[in-house]
């Protein structure tokens, strides 16, 4: 089993007002498309993670270095990772918490981070956390005009899945999951 992040879960969008690794880049992201989207999410998620585990300095800055300057949306996360300082599996049955988690499915997909992996019930189950935005202009999303709008319309979900259903999580729209970036191993 994978065990559990080496930090806090956030639960809500109050939760990553609170924390610095969400507003301490705020001028990059404010006025654009970005901020709390799924991507914006998982980038400052895998940096709170990597920055309160139990790397080495060096280690958890070269990763970390590597995480900013990850690019794409979250269909392309999975490939667009460092896979000489990241180890990566396509396999769905292999979650380790502490991981980015990838799907293709539309013109974007998504990313979110695996938190927990246990067992309940004699089933493997994973704690997955993730970002999205709630307000879209039609077939593009809306840049924010204010730091309150952009918190406004930030979401935060938690949510306890299968592997089954973690891989067909985005099945309905002709989805499929990419892989898992291991962060800390």
């Amino acid at each position: 089993m994978g065990g559990t992040t080496t930090s806090e879960v956030p639960t809500s969008v109050n939760d990553l007002k609170s924390r610095a690794i969400y507003t301490s880049d705020l001028n990059l992201y404010m006025y654009n498309t970005l901020f709390g989207q799924c991507v914006w999410y998982a980038k400052h998620r895998s940096m709170e993670i990597l920055a309160a585990s139990n790397l080495s300095e060096e280690e958890k800055a070269t990763r970390i270095a590597s995480i900013k300057v990850v690019q794409g949306d979250g269909g392309q996360w999975y490939g667009s990772t460092d896979g000489r300082i990241f180890k990566k599996t396509t396999n769905i049955n292999n979650p380790v918490a502490g991981s980015i988690v990838s799907w293709t499915y539309g013109d974007y997909g998504h990313v979110g981070i695996v938190e927990k992996v246990y067992e309940k019930n004699g089933v493997t189950m994973v704690l997955l956390s993730d970002g999205y935005r709630t307000k879209d202009c039609g077939n593009d999303w809306c840049p924010s005009n204010s730091l309150a709008e952009a918190w406004a319309v930030t979401n935060v979900s938690v949510k306890e899945y299968t592997l089954e259903q973690l891989e067909n999580k985005f099945s309905s729209k002709n989805g499929t999951f990419n892989g898992y970036v291991y962060l800390l191993e």
